[in-house]
Parts: C-alpha cells; sequence; structure tokens
C-alpha cells in the first residue's frame, strides 16, 4: 500500500535569536559573518524570500521551548528578538535551511544571544566547538525535537492519535494499527515472550486494544521543514522513552534520507508516493551482526493542516514594530505555503504477526537459590601436646 504526500511550492523556515542586546545592525552580522561554507550563498539569497532577517525590539516568549537552567536564565535577561526566516522551493532542501540556521548562528555570536528552533521545540548548540554551521548535513545535528505526553487519569491520551475510524468485524479490510505495548513479566531472563504476551494490547482478532493508555506516546517535532509529516509513536514499548526515541529517530533518518534524494531526482514533482511498509536495520548494524531487520508500518494519523506556529512555539511577548533588513525588493510572486488535506503525521508500528519482542528490559540477574546443608563435624583427631614456653626470661636463662 502506498501513502501519497503532497508536496508544497513553497517552505518555509524559521529560526528566533534572543537577544539582551544586539550591539550593531544585524545588516553588518548578516551574510558578513556568516560561516564560510555558507557566506556565499547568504550573500546571493540575503534580501529575499530565501533569507529574510527581522529585528523585533522585544523579549522572545518560550512557550513549551525544552531549556536547560542555563538557558532559561539567558532567556530570562534578553530584551531583544531577532527572526530569521527562509522561503523556498522543497527542491532546495536541506541547503535553504542550512543556511538561515547558519545567519542565526551568526547573530548570536555577535549578540551573545540564544538560537531557538521554535519548530523542533528546542535551541541550538553553541560553543567553542561549533561555531559555525556544519557543512555536512546530519539529521541528528538538532534538527529534531521530541514531544512525549504521558498519559494521566485526566487525559489518558492525545485526541490527535484516535483511530479516525475503529475497526469492527463488518470491516475485514481495514488493517489495524498495531503498536506495541508494554508489559512487567516474571519470566527468566533468558526466554522470550510470544507475540500476544508482548504486545498485550492486541486481541485475538488481531485488532489493538484502545483501553491500554497506561504508556507514553511520542511525536517528532521539526519533519515539517523538509516537506515531511511528523511520526508518532503511541504507546512507547517500554517505561523508558530513550529506545522509543531511538526508534523514530532511525525511521526520520531513513524517510529524510530518501525523501531528499526523491527531490533532487524529481525537482518539480507535486505529490510523492511512499510505501507504508518499512525495513529498519537500525543505527549501527556492526553493533548487532546477524540480527534480522525490524519491520515496521506507517499509518497516516490526520489529515489536516499542522497549527499555527504563533501558539505553543512561543512569540513575541509585547507587539513591538519589526525591523525588517531587506536591502533588495523581496519577489512578491513567491506562492504561499498550499497543502490543505495533506497528511501531517505517520503513526509508526510493527508488522502484526513479526513475533519479535519490540524491548527487553535490563536489570540485574537473580541470585541462584540458596540451599541450606546440614553441617557436617570433622572427626577428631588426636594431637601431642604442645611444650609450653616460659614467658619470664630469666627463668629460662636459670634452666
Amino acid at each position: 500500500m502506498k501513502i501519497a504526500l503532497a508536496l508544497p511550492r513553497t517552505l518555509r523556515c524559521l529560526f528566533v535569536v534572543a537577544v539582551e542586546r544586539m550591539p550593531c545592525p544585524v545588516e553588518s552580522v548578516v551574510p558578513w559573518r556568516v560561516g564560510p561554507p555558507y557566506r556565499r550563498a547568504a550573500m546571493s539569497a540575503f534580501g529575499t524570500p530565501w533569507l529574510s532577517v527581522t529585528h523585533h525590539r522585544s523579549p522572545w516568549s518560550p512557550g513549551d521551548l525544552t531549556l536547560t537552567d542555563d538557558e532559561r536564565h539567558l532567556l530570562r535577561r534578553t530584551r531583544q528578538h531577532v527572526v530569521v526566516t527562509s522561503s523556498a522551493s522543497p527542491r532546495t532542501l536541506p541547503a535553504g535551511a542550512q543556511v538561515a540556521r547558519a545567519a542565526a548562528r551568526a547573530l548570536a555570536h555577535a549578540g551573545g544571544g540564544l538560537v531557538i528552533d521554535p519548530l523542533a521545540g528546542t535551541t541550538v548548540p553553541l560553543c567553542d566547538h561549533c561555531p559555525n554551521e556544519p557543512s555536512r548535513f546530519r539529521l541528528a545535528d538538532d534538527w529534531l525535537g521530541w514531544d512525549v505526553h504521558h498519559p494521566t487519569p485526566a487525559s489518558p491520551r492525545p485526541l490527535a492519535s484516535e483511530p479516525p475510524h475503529a475497526p469492527t468485524a463488518q470491516q475485514p479490510s481495514c488493517r489495524p494499527r498495531v503498536i506495541p505495548a508494554h508489559q512487567p513479566s516474571h519470566r527468566p531472563p533468558h526466554t522470550l515472550p510470544h507475540v500476544s504476551q508482548a504486545f498485550p494490547h492486541i486481541t485475538s482478532r488481531g485488532f489493538p486494544d484502545v483501553t491500554s493508555r497506561g504508556f507514553p506516546h511520542i511525536t517528532s517535532r521539526g519533519l515539517r521543514r523538509f516537506a515531511l509529516p511528523e511520526i508518532t509513536l503511541d504507546g512507547a514499548p517500554c517505561t523508558h522513552t530513550l529506545c522509543a526515541i531511538t526508534l523514530l529517530r532511525t525511521v526520520a533518518d531513513r524517510l529524510v534520507t530518501e525523501h531528499l534524494a526523491f527531490l533532487a531526482a524529481h525537482p518539480h514533482a507535486t505529490t510523492r508516493l511512499i510505501d507504508d511498509h518499512l525495513r529498519i536495520d537500525g543505527p549501527d548494524p556492526s553493533s548487532f551482526p546477524g540480527a534480522p531487520p525490524l519491520k515496521i508500518r506507517l499509518t497516516p494519523c490526520d489529515e489536516h493542516p499542522p497549527a499555527s506556529t504563533s501558539g505553543p512555539f512561543g512569540g513575541p511577548r509585547a507587539a513591538a514594530r519589526p525591523t525588517t533588513h531587506s536591502p533588495r525588493p523581496a519577489n512578491r510572486n513567491v506562492p504561499r505555503t498550499t497543502g490543505s488535506g495533506r497528511v501531517t503525521r505517520l503513526k509508526v508500528g510493527p508488522l502484526p504477526g513479526t513475533d519479535r519482542a519490540a524491548c527487553l528490559k535490563v536489570g540485574p540477574a537473580a541470585d541462584p537459590p540458596i540451599t541450606v546443608r546440614p553441617r557436617r563435624e570433622a572427626p577428631h583427631r588426636p594431637t601431642a601436646p604442645r611444650a609450653r614456653r616460659p614467658s619470664d626470661p630469666p627463668q629460662t636463662l636459670a634452666a
């Protein structure tokens, strides 16, 4: 089965630089202080929709960003922010997003600020070892964020993750959404449970049990900038989210790699068909030689446009008149992002009937049982009496 993905005519990539005060005009920083790999591209794109820089004299509200204590303390001291945007065709990926982030890094270094990625919900790390944008694109270079939702009795699961049509007995052709779940087991550590016991929310009819809602729901943040739907794992197969995020990161890397290759080969395509079944070999197959690949299934979750970035992604704390620096007139004929009714999320789950455990809990080995045996006394053997040494030296000399 194929999943149709609509490709927009224009993609918008956005970064925010929160600073206490810009020591110099932004046009003296961009494009002249952009890193060497992207300086020439920034010089040709600055002032056009491909690279636009807007200076706001108001602080930035973090929203639901994931910040450390130092980053939150730095953000509280900021009084201004600069917005760097890039609007270009998907065929320019990933260069357009890299140039925009390189410009944001240059502004942060000039003003001692913080680079915020509102789409991923995280910050871009800045340090002495990585002052510039890497020349080689890697999805692991802080291009993705993760939204983890832990169900509570008041909100057992997000409403967006509910299936649009629940399968019934009168709909045998409707394939179920099989998502692994984790259940504590008291089996010995050397035995693997059957698939019906490893995934207890799968009923005998093969349909998922929607009452299993005690596991976290993890959704990616940032794939939309690459014209891809976000991916989600509804009901992570372990109590710790590390292995679930590793699985989603591997799936995202596979999707982005194939998507960029498709855009390079078909620059004018408006639709792309992807297979709903994937074989994932893992991030490092050499670590586990001979291990079979993981077969997963992708299922569309929603088909509505994503929410605007002016809500949970943060925004200006107070209304202020922005100052847009565009040395050249912008092209107003650039089309806007289209795609109402596009698939915005894909649910990741293992294929039914694979009979493979999704997660193994690592713990200390159980102690062997202790058997109490009667104590045997050694036979008594007569020994010769030992001569007693005198402790007084004068008596020894007299003898």
